[in-house]
């Protein structure tokens, strides 16, 4: 059904939400965490959460419309809109949950890049072994 896709879609980005938050709750007790979010990389990290609670807020009231219409009526179809109306706002949600999900693991590869280890060399190549 498009609901639980709108709801199951919201839920994850509440739970990774809830990790990015969890760290920015342990600043005050965590000097070297204190630390790292200072950096240029905790600042990133910190934008890309803020877009996203942003994101949140806007798939959140569409949620609740959802909800709403499901609970009063039983069903997914705004009177004024037709039955469009419930598939285009499940949509919705759900993309816009997937996108925000997006800018989060999108901070992997910045993460990688600033430490150098986006291109590793798999240890398993022998000819990439120096000579002793």
């Amino acid at each position: 059904p498009l609901f639980g896709r709108a709801h199951a879609a919201a839920k994850a980005l509440d739970m990774v939400l809830g990790l990015f938050l969890g760290f920015f709750e342990r600043v005050d007790f965590n000097p070297a965490l204190a630390a790292c979010l200072t950096t240029l990389m905790g600042q990133k990290m910190k934008d890309a959460v803020m877009l996203v609670l942003e994101d949140r807020k806007i798939m959140s009231v569409r949620l609740d419309e959802m909800r709403w219409e499901l609970s009063a009526f039983g069903r997914l179809a705004h009177a004024k809109m037709g039955s469009q109306w419930h598939a285009d706002t499940a949509f919705f949600v759900a993309s816009k949950a997937e996108w925000a999900l997006y800018h989060l693991v999108r901070l992997d590869g910045y993460f990688a890049d600033q430490l150098g280890l986006g291109m590793a060399v798999a240890v398993d190549d022998v000819d990439q072994w120096p000579d002793d």
